[in-house]
């Protein structure tokens, strides 16, 4: 089965083994923002494509990497949530030519601003959306990657994971996965949204600690966050073997270049506090500046 992936002006030939499940495409479009999935060869997506991904069926794991060109060896099933995430990647390794950024956080908005909610896996980033957008009405842009450009957030995933404590049941489930079901995303037009900060939550119910965090501390906690799919975040064939790694001296200064003008007008809010503190403290960042677009 062949796919054209495209994702901006950036397409991927994606050639598998085997046919696989419509899961495929739902990993596709949970792990990157704005990803146009073809199949075949007669599709929407032009058959010239920026980078190529084959997977071989084998015993052995392994894979081989050159000039534009990802040879995967393994077990394609059970394995399709991780190549979703290696195409991510490689989408990523395209898209930072055009100064272009796949980044794990979670986005509200309240008209033109937009901020991001930033930390680890399970420190409550969709929880705390979540509940801006129920206390507040703030729109839910995404919970697991955005893709950012010049100030703005110009992508989101297409699919919202929420844990079943949080459920809205008017919400029109399409996947339920352990403890989360998931969600069509109906973004707002996310051309028009502007950074104006990051929040960065830690629910804790016995402390209250909020404060700003310096420049030079922002600067390297956002470099790590930015820099993470080009580092290799993906862990192939149930952690077996390592996706390669595609960070190098140029694409660390894009990075850092990137980084370094958002925080020159935005600041990072850490919030170690209750869930409903802060909520209170995400929606003063969302609203403390109006945006002239």
């Amino acid at each position: 089965m062949i796919y054209y992936l495209k994702c901006f002006d950036k397409v991927i030939c994606l050639k598998l083994c085997c046919t696989v499940s419509d899961l495929l495409q739902f990993w596709l479009k949970r792990f990157c923002p704005n990803i146009m999935i073809c199949e075949g060869v007669n599709n929407k997506c032009s058959t010239t494509y920026d980078f190529m991904i084959e997977f071989i069926e084998s015993q052995k794991n392994s894979y081989k990497y050159e000039k534009n060109c990802l040879r995967l060896y393994g077990k394609l099933i059970d394995n399709v949530s991780y190549v979703a995430k290696l195409v991510t990647q490689c989408f990523q390794k395209l898209l930072i030519e055009d100064n272009i950024l796949i980044i794990p956080s979670s986005c509200v908005s309240k008209g033109q601003n937009g901020i991001l909610i930033i930390g680890d896996f399970w420190q409550g980033k969709t929880s705390v959306a979540i509940n801006m957008t129920k206390k507040y009405g703030v729109d839910l842009l995404a919970d697991n990657y955005v893709a950012i450009k010049d100030g703005f957030i110009i992508g989101t995933t297409s699919y919202i994971s929420i844990r079943k404590e949080d459920v809205d049941q008017n919400l029109q489930e399409i996947y339920s996965v352990n403890d989360r079901y998931f969600y069509e995303n109906h973004s707002i037009d996310i051309k028009k949204v502007k950074i104006v900060g990051f929040l960065l939550p830690y629910i804790n119910d016995g402390d209250n600690n909020i404060h700003i965090i310096s420049k030079e501390e922002s600067t390297w906690y956002l470099y790590q966050k930015f820099s993470r799919l080009l580092c290799g975040e993906t862990i192939l064939f149930d952690g077996m073997l390592p996706s390669p790694v595609f960070l190098n001296k140029h694409n660390s200064q894009k990075i850092l270049n990137i980084v370094r003008t958002l925080l020159m007008n935005n600041n990072i809010k850490y919030t170690s506090t209750s869930m409903e503190k802060i909520v209170e403290e995400g929606f003063e960042l969302l609203s403390t500046k109006e945006v002239a677009i």
